[in-house]
């Protein structure tokens, strides 16, 4: 290994004389004045003297003053020093970015990973252990400490049977005025049960249940459960091609449907009426269990990246696992009205509805036109009294600030949390996040939010639940340290049986559990990292899978769809979108012969679900590969804002459509010119997107749009229409602004700005420099240099305010400047005390923003300090003020300054 780094630095030295700004040019290289451009941490090797250039000024001579402890340059900067025979290891870290303690983790695996390659030279860096055995104890013993009791013999129907002998009356569900009491619910769901059982249903029997929301859909659940089998959720939305490969794949011989959705399938298996009041005549008594806590309660199908969805199988006791530890941990009880949220397809119902029938609680079920009318939901969440949600993060977030007096608890799952969403709500409610794959039962790790550490932008998954087992490994399978990412895996009682009818990819996803024989573990192909606290980080994916506004999507499936488009040579699918809220599906193509946008979304929605069609589309001439052969993604043109739904672009006509058309593409981040015929959704919106569409509608144009009017008039031109109906007078008032003596903020300073209003004692844009001067000194003459040098720079003589709502730069007259230098003598064993003090924060109102101080330790050796703030000055312009300095004090005349205005 230190071979290869030799021979690369060699051939990197024969490139040594390039220019910074040559490299910009050439690399795709971000210009962020918060960070190093090129690298973050550096090592040092100190073996030779230094010596230092030092300036003569008129018997003055002057050199850089070490100051000790100064302010991070890099992220982690580690010095080695060698001297005689010892090598001395100095580390020198942001303390805004890393804690204490992380630095000393890294110090000691540093340590062990030296005494390891002492021992022998020849060990292969991967096999290299860098955790002590306090460490090991840590992450695999008491992080996993999560061992809790529960009645993992019984099944989820007798636990229900149970709390119907408690709770017999009180109100089990509720939807559209009509509700089932407990006993109520138990007694059709037995007479359910016992048809099904005389039609041969038994333990392990699936049953398919496609249906609306309604009453009939938990009668259903529970019938199938009592009657011994396992129900496979099956959205009518679906294509038919998605829905007919669900019921054969799961052998599907019974399906549970309402009336009026039996004409949309064509099914050769027997389909039961749910609605059908004969259905409900049998004996309504609790039958015999014939299920074990081990055989199946369900079957959800999720992505999968063959091109076909693929049947998550779960057991009994794999819910009741979880049932058991979240009504511990929410106190769910008879007073709780839960809120049924999520379609069946996904597992979150899971938890959902059986926390409720389970509690004695009342399970408030909502229609999907309701969830998608922010306003009407809130309404509904009111007079329902709910007191539990439990959504995807990105619909939690489009909530307003109001609070809901009824509402006790707010469950994030499916998605990434983001520290607004928190901040928004975790003082308002009990505030849990979630994490957990389908294949280990809806939730594996979780976290109950009172507060954020405000050093973190990242919001922690929590730590794992009852009866479970997290461990995060590198990609030998070694265990990662704290702090260090890793692909998260899960053992424990959550771990689904394994993929229905596909043994081979069960083998691979469902390992032995190397650090527990008796148990397995899942793969679950995301990246995160353990804290500190015993808290998990959550990172992101490390395979084709990815998860939008809480779908789990394998984009292999849609790559595959797309290739039996016989118009499509080749095809590559990615995600776009730099923030984790708001990606969205890129679609890459090679034609085979024309085709237009709209076919190719077509074609794709006869067999995949809304919410895994491509917001993008690009066609480009050849899929980029790697030199082993492999798909080159990162050669892949980047989506430039354009998207093409084969629509005939119509500009638009007035001023109205001109701002609609430019908030179409702000919402929908899209470059691409839009016309009054282009529909919203074609261009990538969604439901959440269409909620910020008539948030930006409402501010830029007053007029208030119901939600539901953009999904009946999605183009332009019909919501341009609807405008001009409602639109009220937003052009009278406006008068033309007065002529002031001071300037806008650029970009840059107004950032620093508001960074200060923030933090007014912060230094982080403070510029200092501190030299050493030995020699006969005129203190008089150094004070009128630096007159001179503010006189001569409009910076130096800049303040910084608000005025009228509006962040200005004011350069004040020669006149109104009061400079003096901070003149001390002291003691040189004081002075880098008297340094660190001296930098300190500006108040950005008062010129000049800069400071100068000089301290006399003798006669002959005097510490000037100057301290800039960066608002009106850099790097380049420090250097520029100590050349001028050294010609003014040298009695030179300057050259008169240009000033050219862009």
């Amino acid at each position: 290994f230190l071979k290869e780094v030799k021979e690369n630095s060699l051939r990197a030295y024969d490139n040594q004389d390039i220019q910074f700004e040559e490299l910009v040019d050439k690399l795709p290289i971000k210009r962020d004045i918060s960070r190093n451009p090129l690298f973050d941490i550096m090592f040092v090797l100190q073996n030779t003297e230094v010596s230092e250039k030092n300036l003569n000024l008129e018997g003055l001579e002057i050199s850089a003053y070490d100051l000790k402890n100064e302010i991070a340059k890099f992220d982690i900067t580690i010095t080695a020093i060698e001297i005689d025979e010892e090598i001395s290891l100095n580390i020198n870290y942001a303390v805004n970015l890393y804690k204490e303690s992380t630095i000393e983790r890294l110090a000691n695996h540093f340590t062990n990973i030296l005494e390891e390659i002492s021992k022998d030279l020849d060990v292969k860096i991967k096999d290299i252990d860098i955790l002590s055995e306090k460490e090991k104890y840590q992450l695999l013993v008491e992080f996993n400490d999560t061992e809790l009791d529960y009645p993992k013999d019984k099944t989820i129907h007798q636990l229900f049977e149970e709390q119907v002998e408690k709770t017999p009356n009180n109100t089990a569900v509720v939807y559209k005025h009509k509700n089932l009491t407990y006993k109520e619910l138990n007694e059709k769901a037995n007479s359910l049960a016992r048809v099904l059982r005389n039609k041969g249903v038994k333990p392990d029997t699936i049953v398919g249940i496609m249906v609306e929301r309604s009453l009939e859909m938990i009668v259903g659940i529970l019938g199938i459960l009592k009657s011994g089998g396992a129900y496979v959720p099956i959205d009518p939305d679906y294509p038919q091609k998605r829905i007919k490969y669900m019921l054969e794949d799961s052998n599907t011989n019974i399906l549970l449907i309402q009336s009026h959705l039996k004409d949309i399938i064509q099914f050769n298996g027997e389909t039961i009426n749910i609605e059908n009041k004969d259905i409900y005549l049998e004996e309504t008594t609790n039958l015999e269990n014939i299920t074990k806590s081990t055989d199946l309660i369900y079957v959800i199908y999720t992505s999968g990246s063959t091109g076909k969805p693929k049947g998550v199988m779960i057991e009994h006791k794999c819910v009741i696992n979880l049932i058991n530890h979240q009504k511990k941990e929410f106190d769910i009880n008879s007073q709780d009205n839960v809120l049924q949220f999520s379609s069946i397809c996904f597992d979150a119902s899971v938890e959902q509805i059986f926390i409720t029938i389970l509690s004695g609680a009342c399970l408030i079920m909502i229609n999907k036109n309701v969830i998608a009318d922010i306003e009407r939901f809130e309404d509904f969440i009111m007079e329902n009294q709910v007191t539990h949600i439990h959504s995807v993060p990105m619909f939690l977030n489009n909530l307003s600030n109001n609070k809901i007096a009824s509402l006790k608890r707010m469950i994030a799952g499916g998605d990434v949390c983001s520290r607004e969403l928190v901040e928004k709500w975790c003082g308002e409610y009990k505030f849990y996040n979630e994490y957990g794959p389908t294949e280990t039962t809806v939730t594996s790790i979780e976290m109950h939010i009172a507060e954020l550490d405000n050093n973190k932008n990242t919001v922690p998954i929590g730590k794992p639940i009852s009866n479970t087992q997290i461990y995060i490994l590198d990609s030998n399978n070694n265990i990662c340290p704290i702090g260090i990412q890793g692909e998260l895996c899960i053992s424990g009682d959550g771990l689904a049986r394994g993929y229905l009818n596909k043994p081979e990819l069960t083998n691979e996803k469902f390992i032995n559990n190397p650090f527990n024989l008796e148990k397995r573990m899942y793969k679950t192909g995301d990246l995160a990292r353990w804290l500190p606290d015993g808290n998990i980080e959550f990172i992101g994916r490390i395979d084709n899978q990815v998860k939008i506004r809480g779908f789990r999507i394998e984009l292999g499936e849609i790559e595959s769809q797309l290739q039996k488009i016989p118009e499509i040579k080749e095809s590559v699918v990615t995600v776009v979108g730099e923030e984790k809220n708001d990606k969205s599906i890129c679609a890459y193509f090679v034609k085979e012969s024309d085709i237009g946008i709209s076919y190719i979304r077509e074609e794709l929605s006869k067999v995949l679900p809304d919410y895994m069609i491509p917001s993008y589309f690009i066609e480009i001439n050849k899929i980029p590969l790697t030199s082993s052969g492999k798909v080159n993604r990162k050669a892949l043109p980047k989506p430039d804002g354009n998207i093409s739904t084969g629509v005939e672009y119509i500009a638009p006509r007035n001023e109205v459509e001109e701002r609609l058309s430019q908030i179409f593409k702000e919402v929908l981040k899209i470059e691409s010119k839009v016309g009054i015929k282009d529909n919203f959704f074609d261009l990538g919106g969604h439901s959440l997107k269409a909620t910020m569409l008539i948030s930006r509608i409402h501010k830029e144009l007053e007029v208030e749009i119901p939600l539901m009017e953009i999904f009946k008039s999605p183009t332009i031109e019909h919501l341009s229409r609807l405008i001009k109906i409602l639109q009220k007078s937003i052009y009278d008032g406006i008068k033309p602004v007065e002529k002031r003596e001071c300037y806008k903020m650029s970009a840059a300073q107004k950032r620093m700005y508001i960074i200060n209003q923030m933090n007014k004692e912060a230094t982080t844009y403070n510029m200092p420099s501190i030299l050493k001067l030995t020699g006969k000194l005129d203190k008089k003459r150094i004070e009128n240099t630096f007159k001179e040098l503010i006189n001569r720079h409009e910076s130096l003589r800049t303040s910084f305010t608000a005025l009228e709502d509006e962040l200005v730069q004011i350069v004040k007259e020669v006149s109104e400047i009061e400079f003096k230098i901070d003149y001390r003598e002291v003691n040189e064993e004081d002075t880098q005390d008297i340094i660190k003090d001296f930098i300190r924060s500006f108040d950005l109102s008062k010129a000049p923003l800069l400071r100068v101080g000089l301290l006399k330790v003798r006669e002959d050796k005097h510490i000037l300090i100057t301290d800039m703030h960066h608002i009106i000055s850099d790097g380049v312009s420090m250097e520029l003020v100590i050349e001028e300095f050294t010609k003014i004090y040298a009695g030179e005349e300057l050259e008169p300054l240009k000033i050219q205005y862009k």
